[in-house]
């Protein structure tokens, strides 16, 4: 039926009703209209005009009101039946006598099959129990009902709902229970994979003998696993309720400092902490620990639970400090033994210096100064006439520096020709310059971990000069054609026989 249709049926009983109530009003009237004065005429007409007008206007307010009920009754059918959530009205004894669409498409039926049926046989058998009591619950009590419950769906699977249940009463006052359902499955699933995944990380954390614990930083509790009772010799696990300090009364006096330091930079960071300790259990034990925890944020920002973890390190700590004693008698042996052969080496070295040098006086001193340069590794000059022996030294040197196994290169600069010093010292790349078919390395890179000797000094020109100071001062240089520096821990020895500083004073050096 339209809602034209449902005015005009509407309107019938009015029309009665206007013309038995004109009926009565002119039996009121003089019945002698024709001798009244033309006044009173003129007023009676003009009454039945007001009259007239006041009924129209008052029949289109009704009109208006109408179409607004009409309204209101499509948008309240709208969101009774679209609502994301189920919602039902049952009697006492559980037959649906309402639900709206979502309440069907949750079950995967139509409204139809839902009405005039006992909610029950939707509901999973193993918790229909469950159920009843919550509803008896509801009519006894008056108080809403909330929990949660399995219901089947059309083929035989079942999801998980919340139920909300209120009691009221119909017109009649009979009772009723009023029903909101909720599908939780997602939230149930989710429940179960933590619950999964907090089995598998116990497990896990006893395969690695791993104990746990959590604080409560607001209620002032704690709690903690059965591994974690083991290790720090616990009679059982955690109680109901106990304080929030999980392993504070059983640390080591001489530790605790360095503990609280360190919780609370954890605390005031936000950064997870972590600790090597020693304990004493309550047998007088003591006991080697790690200790691993970091903070949590409730929604107002407070520092409100703490999760961590626990493991007995004794027998590492034990193992190390064997080790350590071990390491340190070792260290002594070789220490002994070693000096016993620097002394023996010394007595060699210096019989080899004394019969390739001498034993008058000055040798002696030049021995001790050689022994001296040898033991630092620094680059060096050394200026002598020819044939006194600046290339001799040089190898002594080297020989008995820490370099000695490294490579001990000489050079003559005075035999190698200006424009191929770079590409002979400093080496090249390939494709560098015509005939560099392959890349080559120099002398400063062979002579890496060892040394370079490079005789006759003062044939360097000061491009050469320039070239070496810089290798000397950065330990690295670039092979010709390369962008990619090269390092060279390297030390170099020079010999000339003029005087530097007076070459340098003349600016020829």
């Amino acid at each position: 039926m339209t809602k034209k249709a449902l005015r005009s049926d509407e309107a019938a009983p009015l029309r009665r009703l206007a013309e038995n109530s004109a009926r009565t009003r002119a039996q009121q009237l003089p019945h002698d209209l024709e001798h009244l004065p033309a006044d009173q005429v003129q007023h009676l007409i003009h009454e039945l005009q007001v009259s007239q007008i006041e009924l129209e206007m008052q029949n289109e307010n009704l009109n208006r009101i109408q179409e607004e009920l009409e309204a209101s009754r499509e948008e309240y059918y709208d969101l009774y039946n679209l609502a994301p959530v189920g919602y039902l009205t049952l009697n006492d004894l559980g037959l649906i006598k309402r639900a709206n669409l979502t309440a069907a498409e949750l079950l995967g039926v139509t409204q139809d099959s839902l009405v005039n049926h006992m909610l029950s046989s939707f509901i999973w058998p193993t918790d229909v129990d469950i159920y009843y009591l919550h509803c008896k619950n509801l009519f006894v009590t008056g108080k809403k009902q909330v929990f949660d419950i399995r219901m089947m769906r059309t083929g035989g699977s079942h999801l998980w709902t919340r139920m909300d249940i209120t009691a009221m009463q119909d017109n009649d006052g009979n009772p009723l229970c009023r029903m909101i359902l909720s599908d939780i499955s997602a939230a149930k699933q989710a429940e179960e994979e933590i619950r999964e995944s907090e089995n598998r990380l116990r497990l896990a954390l006893d395969a690695a003998h791993i104990g746990d614990w959590e604080i409560d930083l607001i209620q002032g509790k704690s709690s903690w696993s059965v591994r974690y009772a083991q290790i720090f010799g616990l009679a059982q696990p955690s109680p109901a309720s106990g304080s929030a300090d999980v392993f504070l009364p059983y640390i080591h006096p001489e530790d605790r400092p360095k503990v609280d330091a360190s919780l609370k930079e954890s605390a005031e960071t936000c950064r997870e902490w972590y600790s090597e300790f020693r304990i004493i259990r309550p047998d007088k034990e003591e006991r080697w620990v790690w200790a691993r925890g970091s903070f949590f944020k409730d929604s107002w920002g407070r520092q409100s639970k703490m999760f961590g973890m626990v493991a007995d390190i004794t027998e590492r700590k034990l193992a190390e400090e064997r080790l350590k004693k071990t390491e340190e008698l070792r260290r002594n042996k070789e220490r002994n033994c070693l000096t016993g052969k620097i002394r023996e080496l010394d007595g060699k070295i210096e019989s080899s210096l004394e019969m390739q040098l001498g034993r008058s006086a000055v040798i002696q001193g030049v021995i001790n100064d050689i022994k001296k340069l040898a033991s630092a590794d620094f680059s060096l000059i050394i200026e002598g006439e020819t044939g006194t022996g600046k290339s001799l030294i040089a190898n002594i040197i080297h020989n008995l520096s820490e370099r000695a196994s490294g490579p001990f290169i000489v050079l003559d600069l005075s035999v190698i020709p200006e424009n191929l010093v770079e590409s002979e010292l400093f080496g090249y790349e390939k494709g560098a310059f015509t005939g560099a078919d392959k890349r080559k390395k120099g002398y400063f890179e062979i002579a890496n971990g060892g040394t370079v000797f490079i005789d006759e000094l003062q044939n360097m020109t000061p491009f050469v000069q320039t070239k070496i100071l810089k290798v000397v001062e950065e330990k690295r240089f670039y092979p010709v054609g390369s962008n990619h520096p090269v390092e060279s821990n390297m030390r170099i020895i020079g010999a000339t026989n003029t005087c530097i500083r007076k070459a340098v004073q003349e600016k020829r050096f």
